[in-house]
């Protein structure tokens, strides 16, 4: 959230559906996650993995496992390029 919203937000404080507006500012929509992946296949993706390695290249596939395929892939490392890796499957 910008300072700019943050001051709209205070902005509203006087009014007494401050908090309704608050509440639906900050609502967040659940998005299931099968056909989001089936919408980006073939599409390109930024994978980031909880160790800190980062792939960006083409989703070929993904399964209800959530292991992912990737295509043309090159690989990261704290911002910076390891390489290009090509096909790439994440487990």
């Amino acid at each position: 959230m910008s300072a700019v919203h943050i001051r709209f937000l205070l902005s509203l404080l006087p009014f007494a559906d401050f908090y309704y507006v608050l509440y639906q500012y900050k609502q967040v929509n659940p998005v299931n996650p099968k056909p989001f992946m089936q919408e980006l296949t073939g599409k390109p993706v930024y994978v980031r993995l909880k160790w800190g390695l980062e792939y960006k290249g083409f989703l070929v596939s993904t399964d209800g496992y959530m292991n992912l395929q990737l295509a043309n892939t090159e690989e990261f490392q704290d911002g910076k390029s390891n390489g290009a890796l090509g096909e790439v499957f994440i487990r």
